[in-house]
């Protein structure tokens, strides 16, 4: 399942953070992330959270916060009756909002803490997201400094909270190598080939290295086997399928590169934390 990287419309070099609320019928599937970091309140709705390799229903009052290029999407459970039946406040801003400069003074250790952590992706407690939401909404009425100040004075009140860290860290790994080395090239490669009879004797073929000095090379460079990597790419794609198409949960087993349903099913509940007929039901109730 491959992120797509989102354009930022707002950023127009005048300005580096910009708070909305968004509200539809339902959110759609878009799994997708970009440079800024983004703030999500969830205040109407429900559904299902995917963060990186990270997957929980979410519902009003669930509020993390998301490092630069960690894919994500939201996806609603059932569309609403009306315009504005799934709501969330969206704060979204530049790295360079918070220069290395400012971070390293000893009012903002906190803060630079917590803005590191979210490179993971960080869930904050709902009686945490209930105290937030006036200065959130606030924030999306405001410009200019008193917009910068506010989003500095929730920031510090995040790091001062409890949270939950979403994904593992060689997860992130993984995106650090994907998005521009030598193994990146690799990954990119397994993942292309992922639902097809792809081994690890392939994989050492394309990298010029032995089945063994691969299999060492790439768990210790990436934290996973090449067996559970290759597991969590086909999870992945199956994912997708099972929100975008009509098909059998039977053929996106075998169209993901698992061999048999049986398998599918004990890997994919692994993964996710619940069956494939379960994760798709979320999406499609009816």
């Amino acid at each position: 399942m491959k992120a797509e990287i989102e354009a930022m419309p707002w950023w127009d070099g005048t300005r580096v953070l910009r708070a909305y609320c968004r509200a539809e019928r339902t959110f759609p599937w878009n799994w997708h992330y970009h440079p800024e970091i983004e703030l999500t309140l969830i205040t109407c709705g429900s559904g299902t959270r995917l963060v990186g390799d990270h997957s929980r229903d979410y519902k009003p009052g669930d509020l993390v916060l998301l490092g630069p290029n960690l894919p994500h999407t939201w996806f609603s459970r059932t569309t609403g009756r009306t315009a504005a039946a799934n709501e969330a406040i969206v704060v979204q801003f530049l790295e360079s909002a918070f220069p290395r400069t400012l971070l390293e003074l000893p009012e903002f250790e906190s803060v630079r803490t917590l803005l590191l952590r979210s490179a993971m992706g960080v869930r904050f407690s709902s009686k945490t997201a209930d105290r937030l939401e006036k200065q959130l909404r606030a924030l999306t009425k405001a410009g200019g400094m008193d917009a910068w100040l506010k989003l500095a004075g929730i920031l510090h009140e995040l790091s001062q909270a409890g949270a939950e860290t979403l994904v593992e860290p060689s997860y992130r790994n993984e995106r650090a190598f994907k998005m521009g080395s030598r193994l990146g090239k690799i990954i990119e490669h397994i993942e292309s080939r992922s639902d097809e009879e792809f081994s690890l004797g392939d994989a050492a073929r394309f990298a010029n290295l032995t089945p063994s000095s691969f299999a060492r090379f790439f768990r210790k460079t990436t934290g996973k086997t090449f067996v559970g990597f290759r597991n969590a790419c086909r999870i992945g794609k199956a994912c997708q399928r099972l929100v975008e198409s009509d098909q059998s949960i039977l053929e996106i087993a075998l169209a993901s590169g698992f061999g048999n349903l049986a398998n599918f099913n004990r890997q994919f509940r692994k993964s996710i934390g619940m069956t494939p007929r379960d994760y798709r039901k979320l999406r499609n109730p009816n």
